[in-house]
């Protein structure tokens, strides 16, 4: 395993051959491999506004994105009377998103708990911690 002079989002490339009591054989063909990994856990998402029937909610991305860039953010949401019952409501790049009654299955007048994953193309953050919000 190679753990010296790697930087972060660098891409290398590798070739190998094996040695036996023959001798060296042949070279590999040339793989490429990208420095990098999952997101870190990002901070739970920022109220923005509220209306009565609505709450926007900003969502940031981790201080320590993996070496590769952020494909889209996933938010989640759940009432404060299950134990952690998260459903997805929302899958995108954009960094603002509004929650809705309409769209999103949520009731007026009920507490809801809401948590993001930040996602590259190695894979999901860690789930942030969670937000509380009373809709309405």
């Amino acid at each position: 395993m190679i753990t010296e002079n790697v930087q972060a989002s660098q891409e290398y490339r590798f070739r190998y051959r094996a040695k036996n009591f023959n001798g060296w054989g042949p070279l590999s063909e040339i793989s490429y491999y990208i420095a990098a990994t999952k997101p870190n856990r990002p901070p739970p998402p920022i109220y923005v506004y509220s209306t009565s029937t609505t709450v926007t909610l900003q969502l940031l991305a981790p201080e320590v994105l993996g070496g590769s860039p952020l494909t889209k953010f996933k938010l989640y949401v759940d009432t404060l009377q299950s134990f952690a019952n998260y459903r997805l409501i929302y899958e995108g790049v954009a960094p603002l998103y509004t929650v809705t009654v309409s769209r999103d299955n949520v009731v007026t007048g009920t507490n809801y708990r809401f948590t993001v994953v930040a996602t590259n193309v190695f894979g999901d953050s860690p789930m942030s911690e969670e937000t509380r919000i009373a809709l309405g």
